[in-house]
């Protein structure tokens, strides 16, 4: 029973904060909300956000809260919010916010829609529309752009984006699959994704790699990056792939450290 208690009061005090006063002290689990609440100005609500999360305002900033999906729930409750933002994925602190009768909005992050999406129902959260359609606005434009620059070859290039594995070795490699809007963006670049199955992320074992034989590699790994350097990631390939095309053609990309993935309105910079 005090469960149910429990969750029907998060509910009703998420629906007063949605349908009542504009929230002034809320918290960011994540980066890429950050980052919009960032570009519609409205970081001054902001009472925490996640360690990896980029502040780029004049503002103090926020206390840091801990990691995307472990942050402190001691954190959570001295910040006192009014409400959370994080992703669906993030269930177990879901079920956490309802218990302590928080109110929260849980966003959808894999399409470039979703971005569009998140942009809207924060500017009506915010009060800021306006805001929040012309940053919209900057990526469909930004995105419209680059697809006018691209000159399309058939057949087209072949691209598997990796964004993560293990350090001085090619284990537990992951990609992005077609359900991401990394893989939209190569879309709109006119190449294909060399991984054309229904994972989001698959992990790839050598053998899966050698049957896709991708014509390009870019790795996406900036945490990776910082600390070991990108030649020394190149130089994995080498060691241990040298029979794949890109491999031997040269065509191994490395994303700089200072990349930034996020689905969010980092996709214009």
């Amino acid at each position: 029973m005090r469960k149910l208690f429990l969750f029907v009061l998060g509910f009703i005090l998420s629906f007063a904060v949605a349908e009542g006063k504009t929230p002034s002290r809320v918290l960011s689990l994540t980066p890429g909300v950050t980052d919009m609440i960032q570009a519609i100005g409205a970081e001054h609500t902001l009472a925490g956000i996640s360690d990896y999360c980029v502040w780029n305002s004049s503002l103090p900033v926020p206390p840091r809260i801990g990691k995307t999906l472990s942050p402190s729930k001691e954190e959570i409750l001295r910040l006192k919010p009014d409400m959370v933002f994080l992703y669906v994925e993030q269930q177990n602190i879901i079920s956490f916010l309802d218990q302590a009768g928080i109110s929260y909005k849980a966003f959808h992050h894999q399409k470039l829609g979703d971005i569009y999406d998140t942009l809207y129902q924060l500017g009506e959260i915010f009060g800021r529309e306006a805001e929040a359609a012309d940053q919209v606005r900057r990526i469909k434009a930004l995105i419209l752009r680059t697809e006018k620059s691209v000159v399309c070859r058939e057949p087209r290039s072949r691209i598997l984006l990796i964004v993560g594995r293990e350090p001085g070795s090619l284990k537990n490699i992951y990609a992005v699959g077609t359900g991401d809007f990394l893989n939209e963006l190569l879309e709109s670049l006119c190449v294909e994704n060399a991984y054309q199955g229904s994972l989001p992320y698959p992990r790839l074992s050598l053998e899966g790699l050698s049957a896709l034989d991708p014509d390009l590699i870019v790795e996406i790994l900036p945490d990776l990056a910082k600390v070991y350097g990108t030649d020394a990631l190149k130089k994995d390939w080498l060691r241990g792939a040298p029979y794949l095309r890109a491999v031997r053609d040269g065509k191994i990309r490395e994303a700089p450290a200072d990349l930034r993935v996020e689905p969010s309105t980092a996709v214009i910079d």
